[in-house]
């Protein structure tokens, strides 16, 4: 696929959307074929799991990371091919995985980080625990209810733990299903991340090959508040076909829709390039790169207010930062490191007065100069 060359050859949004399905399609097939089996992963160990510094709604604590390794997201199974950015469809099990290897897996999280917590809590610090999966934590072809409820009780004990994570598409936020979880852990604050990535119907359904409307989303945030429930919102920096101007746009204009939306949280998620994506051949194809980290300050900058910061926990830590796949500056360690401790310190004080224009190190490095050169291109 060759970049915009392709989009302007179509005539309507519907050849637009057919193309990237197949492209997107096709390249999920290819993942398949050149998967070598399940025999040599040990399913009752998650994927990957960490602990590390991070913002919670009202302190800074730590974050405890688990990636399970389920069946997969069912949208990037189907015949959409799934998002045009993700990836993590390579990190699935079988499609019969048995729940109770899910759950193992989670109990070998919690021995595994089992002294560090313990240290956590000597320091009277607190932790968000994130459970995520390829998928959708409340999909119950993914995670069955019994599973999704064991899951909570192995974790409601854990003082440390005041806050949890979990992300799902929309299409599985039911009242029936948030009003078990809720009553198996009551007393921790449990949010619901959905993947929006942008509130521009065109960007979201047909660039990013989300599948889902703006309207469902609506819905799915007032079911998880009326269950007392609180909603994160995912929203992607430059989707593909974008340029560098126009995915800023995009972005800020996201973020004041979802303010008013109510969403509690917006996590701002530059594209990093992962394995058997669209992104990926259109970025080997020297036809995307990751955004700047200029661009992430800059819609900051542009859509974030005192009143909001006081009402919405902003938040932004990306994948593969500083380097050529994901969102960086320059070829400079030094200037890259710079500018992600600006974003870092920002985001553990949510403080606006550290990403104002005149108290920035602009003039650190030239590349400040060709970034500016660049966003007045057209380049994707």
């Amino acid at each position: 696929m060759k970049g915009l060359m392709i989009m302007r050859q179509l005539k309507s949004y519907k050849d637009i959307r057919n193309a990237i399905v197949n492209e997107t399609f096709k390249i999920r097939t290819i993942s398949k074929k050149k998967f070598k089996g399940f025999k040599r992963i040990d399913l009752s160990k998650p994927v990957a799991t960490w602990i590390k510094e991070d913002r919670l709604r009202k302190e800074l604590g730590y974050e405890f990371t688990i990636i399970l390794r389920t069946s997969a997201c069912r949208w990037a199974r189907s015949e959409s091919g799934g998002c045009t950015m993700c990836g993590y469809f390579n990190d699935r099990g079988p499609k019969d995985i048995d729940d109770n290897l899910v759950i193992e897996q989670i109990k070998h999280a919690l021995k595994k980080h089992e002294e560090e917590i313990a240290k956590i809590k000597k320091e009277n610090k607190h932790i968000i625990l994130k459970i995520f999966t390829s998928g959708s934590f409340l999909d119950t072809k993914e995670l069955s209810i019994d599973t999704q409820q064991s899951i909570l009780d192995l974790i409601s004990e854990i003082e440390t733990i005041t806050e949890i994570v979990v992300e799902s598409r929309p299409e599985f936020i039911t009242d029936e299903n948030l009003r078990l979880l809720r009553q198996r852990i009551p007393n921790k604050t449990i949010e619901i991340g959905i993947g929006i990535e942008s509130t521009n119907d065109f960007v979201r359904e047909i660039l990013i090959n989300k599948g889902f409307s703006l309207g469902l989303v609506n819905s799915a945030i007032n079911i998880a508040h009326n269950n007392d429930f609180l909603v994160k919102a995912y929203l992607l920096l430059k989707p593909p076909f974008l340029s560098e101007r126009i995915a800023i746009q995009d972005a800020i204009d996201s973020i004041k829709t979802v303010v008013q939306m109510g969403v509690d949280t917006i996590s701002l998620n530059p594209v990093n390039i992962q394995k058997y994506t669209l992104t990926d051949t259109l970025f080997y194809k020297h036809q995307y790169r990751p955004p700047w980290i200029y661009s992430a300050l800059k819609v900051f900058q542009e859509s974030l207010t005192e009143e909001i910061i006081e009402k919405v926990l902003i938040v932004c830590d990306p994948s593969a930062k500083g380097r050529e796949k994901g969102i960086h500056n320059c070829k400079s360690r030094d200037c890259n490191q710079r500018w992600l401790d600006i974003l870092q310190k920002f985001i553990f004080t949510q403080d606006l007065r550290l990403i104002q224009r005149e108290s920035l190190p602009y003039n650190m490095c030239s590349c400040w100069e060709e970034y500016n050169v660049y966003l007045d291109s057209n380049y994707l």
